[in-house]
């Protein structure tokens, strides 16, 4: 906050005695901006060919590639335009230009320099404060702040709502999503499928998520090393539809290990849908919690089928 305060005071300063000056350098600052937001479309499209995207977000990123190319185009023709009228004016007048005229390509880079130097700093002091935290034997006296103590419930929170097309908020790289659908038949004195079960199901969704977590938490000790998984975590978590998150407002607000919670999580994946999801969340960290491979698993039970997600 106080970053971005500092920048856009020194660019409204220098944009009131030196308009040209401010306006070659924010354009500057935009085009820029435009060049980081293209080479990340470019990884995007790339991961949409190698068939880690859907059609769905190819759509997606032709529009954004639509807006990054006007914004970039009008920000070259601002600057394009600016340059000039710095040339013209500085060629042209016997005198020194007036304002709004009297202005140098030197003092647009100059500016562009103090502003880029501010958000050094700024993110060089932020960096040093997140290291501090991590520093052995060093404890804030300072009790947390209201949004500090929002932040901590969330992020272990069993609860997390979302908005757009992909719901893991905060996840890194998708590596693969995989799903199927196993039909439910009885067997016969053969071991095969003879006929459906019908009204009576021989399990229970909360059943059938039960055994699987305990077989997955079974890799935590499995005696074959290649198998194994130290440090395996299983979690319940429940992935909400933002624009249908008002009915589960005081489950969001309680604490994660409350009856509220966890009733709210067996009545998700009794009634499994759209709006709520229940996944089992398995991560497995290393390099001292740097790097965290996750797995989400999400089991819809029907009279007939047994349908499961991973990602």
């Amino acid at each position: 906050m106080i970053q971005h305060a500092a920048v856009f005071l020194i660019f409204l300063v220098v944009l009131v005695i030196f308009p040209l000056d401010a306006i070659i350098s924010g354009a500057i600052l935009v085009v820029l901006h435009f060049a980081y937001r293209l080479a990340r479309l470019l990884i995007d499209f790339s991961a949409y060919y190698r068939g880690l995207d859907s059609a769905l977000e190819y759509h997606r990123l032709r529009t954004r590639r639509r807006v990054i190319t006007l914004g970039m185009l009008a920000s070259l023709l601002t600057i394009g335009a600016a340059t000039l009228a710095v040339l013209h004016y500085g060629h042209n007048n016997g005198g020194p230009p007036k304002w709004p005229a009297h202005g140098s390509l030197a003092g647009s880079i100059i500016v562009m320099a103090v502003m880029i130097v501010v958000v050094v700093a700024s993110a060089a002091m932020r960096q040093l404060s997140i290291t501090r935290l991590h520093t052995t034997g060093l404890h804030s006296w300072h009790p947390w702040g209201r949004r500090l103590s929002t932040i901590n419930l969330q992020q272990s929170h069993p609860f997390t709502v979302y908005s757009g097309f992909k719901p893991f908020v905060g996840s890194g790289t998708n590596i693969r999503i995989w799903s199927f659908a196993q039909r439910l038949v009885r067997a016969d004195a053969m071991g095969e499928g003879a006929s459906d079960y019908g009204e009576i199901l021989p399990f229970t969704t909360h059943e059938l998520i039960g055994s699987l977590k305990e077989s997955f938490l079974a890799l935590c000790n499995d005696r074959n090393p290649e198998t194994r998984l130290p440090g395996l975590t299983v979690t319940d978590h429940v992935l909400l539809e933002g624009t249908h998150s008002i009915p589960y407002t005081d489950v969001l607000g309680s604490d994660p290990e409350s009856t509220a919670v966890v009733t709210a999580i067996n009545g998700v994946i009794t009634h499994s849908s759209d709006v709520a999801r229940h996944y089992l969340a398995c991560q497995v960290p290393s390099w001292g919690g740097e790097v965290v491979t996750s797995t989400a698993a999400s089991f819809r039970y029907g009279p007939r089928s047994v349908a499961s997600l991973c990602w």
